[in-house]
């Protein structure tokens, strides 16, 4: 099977649905003719298997027939058998260079390289030149020994990400067995053994060893991931240079979950490869655990800082608030941001942030709302305690810009638009060409400055007017009126853009799942006291009164406490000035969901910062409080309520001060 057709085949495998002969082009970089022609051969090799070719179905796409899939992964698998690389194409050249750099223990020169790809020492020299260039954009360096020849010298999690990503894009495969076929034929290409045992059956155990380890936990991809680089890891363990990990670092991650898992995988892989790992392989996958998405079955359960919710609440709301547009009306928004930016916290703690390859693109294209989340990553820089790159912000544009596409397109209702203009009847239609070319909007009447009161009753309703002369909005009631210049400038565009959005798409927004926060706040669960010994203490009090409450039982209280040591220094719990949020995430030490408001006339000081506020937090299942963490969000993106909580006495105050910032945040 021809390597192209090979690399279709495995798309339309894992995407199991239609899909466009353009969407596969772009998805693989290829030019939509060679993947026409790519799919021609796929439904011959099809045919001489005996199976169903490609569905095709005009306007939908092309799909494997769903009965065929189980046959055509087998297909697929034997297909890497027989033409693994093509070294005719730069990127599998490329792709195999870094293999050698990285996984081959004998000395790597320009001469073996040559002979290897059955290309030129010339040839050679390009690829290693564009390979050195596009590592450099990743802190990377390519360097040249003359004793071990050409290696990797950087952060390795970075190095190995680049190679699990490109060998997933350059030889797919759907089961281990291809994955041991793809080691296998890339160590036959580079004449070289393997320094372990990495076949099909330890393979096998290895990822049995990982489903006992870590049983149904990460999604289907991230458990791929995980078997890659662990896999890489075990190949390349006698050239691993710095894993990047400070001593801070490795303490800090001692103390996790994830070390003590990350350990028994590094221990028990050694064991079935018969290699000895490199010193810090168990903080690298540390760190992978932590940063991996999980399934939604365990999600409920994830131990992740609940203060990232909090943050990403605040970061949506600060979104909006600078680009005027209401996001939080999509409401799967928020899901997506939480899922991306909890391995992203763990990128930026770890100095292994992510490239973006349409950087340019979505700065150029999207500058105004890449600008806006740039101004709101201050939540998660100084949580971090390090700078987000324009990178990952960029990604960060993409799911807000997607929010907006989405939105625009399962919005059928247009805003009903009049259009007053006394300037002559070519200014009129030029407003209304601008107006349904730029918006979602059904331009109902053009009518002149004498006739729009009337006319107002008539059309209704009426969402907005649009007006080249002044009117009087006391005669216009409700309906909301809008001037702009005969030529429409782009500060009209922006402020039309403002008002049609808010239109078209401030519909009513379904309650969230869970409780309030006033719901979780009990009267027995505040209060003020004149000053405690430390955050620490600060910390205990808040979780006595959650104990007090029947909330949790004694231990919880000092599970917060260790909690707020383990994640980096106390101020990562600090979400805002004067507050934090203690927690010890999901627990069996907790009976119930339930909050606890502490606050103290003498601020606590911890590296420098005051603190006057601790809002405790107790649960089993982060569904419960999920609605109350993001009210809280909320509450700390209003003025009013930074303001005024040092000033709270009584219960009754906090709760009025809670609803009423709540109650403004809707109106805004």
């Amino acid at each position: 099977m021809k390597k192209k057709t090979r690399k279709v085949l495995s798309l339309l495998v894992q995407d199991r649905d239609y899909v466009t002969a353009k969407e596969i082009a772009e998805s693989l970089g290829m030019s939509r003719r060679s993947v026409m022609y790519a799919l021609d051969d796929l439904d011959d090799e099809l045919a001489a298997a005996g199976l169903r070719i490609s569905e095709r179905v005009t306007n939908k796409g092309i799909r494997i027939a769903p009965q065929e899939l189980v046959q055509v992964a087998s297909l697929l698998e034997l297909g890497a058998k027989e033409e693994l690389l093509d070294f005719t194409d730069a990127r599998d050249r490329r792709f195999f260079l870094l293999f050698n750099f990285i996984c081959i223990d004998a000395q790597v020169t320009t001469e073996l390289l040559s002979e290897r790809t059955s290309t030129s020492s010339r040839t050679v020299s390009s690829d290693v030149s564009s390979l050195r260039d596009l590592m450099r954009g990743q802190n990377l360096e390519l360097a040249y020994d003359k004793k071990r020849g050409y290696e990797v010298v950087g952060n390795v999690f970075t190095t190995r990400n680049l190679f699990v990503q490109w060998m997933s894009a350059i030889c797919p495969v759907e089961t281990l067995g291809g994955l041991a076929i793809t080691i296998e034929g890339l160590y036959k290409l580079a004449g070289e053994a393997p320094r372990c045992a990495l076949g099909a059956a330890e393979i096998g155990q290895i990822n049995q060893m990982l489903g006992d380890v870590i049983p149904k936990r990460y999604t289907k991809k991230a458990d791929q991931a995980l078997i890659q680089h662990l896999i890489v890891a075990l190949m390349s363990s006698n050239r691993c240079g710095s894993l990047g990990f400070s001593e801070a670092d490795k303490a800090f991650l001692a103390k996790s979950v994830s070390f003590d898992v990350a350990r028994i995988v590094c221990l028990r892989a050694q064991e079935i490869a018969g290699v000895q790992m490199a010193e810090g392989e168990d903080c690298y996958f540390a760190t992978l655990l932590q940063s991996l998405p999980t399934n939604t079955e365990v999600n409920d359960g994830q131990n992740y800082p609940f203060e990232i919710e909090v943050i990403v609440q605040k970061l949506i709301l600060d979104v909006s608030e600078s680009y005027q547009y209401d996001f939080w009306v999509d409401s799967e928004l928020f899901q997506v941001i939480v899922g991306h930016v909890i391995p992203l916290v763990y990128r930026v703690l770890f100095n292994s942030q992510n490239k973006n390859p349409l950087l340019g693109e979505v700065a150029g294209r999207y500058a105004r709302l890449n600008e806006a989340v740039r101004g709101a990553l201050g939540g998660i820089e100084s949580y971090a305690g390090a700078s987000v790159t324009d990178d990952e912000c960029s990604f960060l544009t993409l799911y807000f810009a997607s929010s907006i596409e989405k939105m625009s397109n399962e919005s059928g209702e247009k805003a009903r638009v009049i259009v007053v203009c006394n300037a002559g009847n070519a200014v009129s239609r030029l407003l209304q060409y601008k107006l349904t070319s730029a918006f979602n909007v059904e331009v109902v009447a053009s009518v002149a400055e004498a006739d729009v009161y009337a006319s107002v009753n008539d059309l209704a309703p009426i969402d907005l007017i649009v007006t080249v002369v002044d009117l009087d909005q006391e005669r216009l009631g409700l309906i909301q009126c809008l001037k702009v210049s005969p030529l429409l400038s782009d500060a009209d565009m922006n402020h039309l853009g403002r008002r049609l959005r808010q239109r078209i798409f401030l519909t009513p927004e379904p309650e969230s799942e869970g409780a309030s926060l006033v719901d979780l706040l009990a009267p027995s669960c505040f209060e003020v006291v004149e000053f405690v010994d430390g955050m620490d203490e600060l910390i205990k009090e808040g979780g006595r009164l959650l104990n007090r409450a029947g909330l949790c039982d004694e231990e919880y209280p000092l599970q917060m406490v260790s909690a707020a040591h383990c994640f980096g220094p106390l101020t990562t719990i600090l979400i805002a000035p004067g507050i934090i949020m203690p927690h010890a995430g999901i627990s069996d030490h907790v009976f119930r969901t339930g909050f606890s408001f502490i606050r103290v006339r003498e601020p606590v000081e911890v590296n420098g910062k005051d603190v006057t506020c601790a809002l405790s937090l107790c649960t089993r299942n982060k569904r419960i409080n999920q609605r109350a963490i993001q009210q809280f969000g909320a509450l700390l993106g209003r003025s009013a309520f930074m303001e005024r909580v040092d000033d709270i006495e009584t219960y009754d105050q906090l709760v009025a001060l809670i609803n009423d910032c709540l109650k403004e945040a809707e109106r805004k």
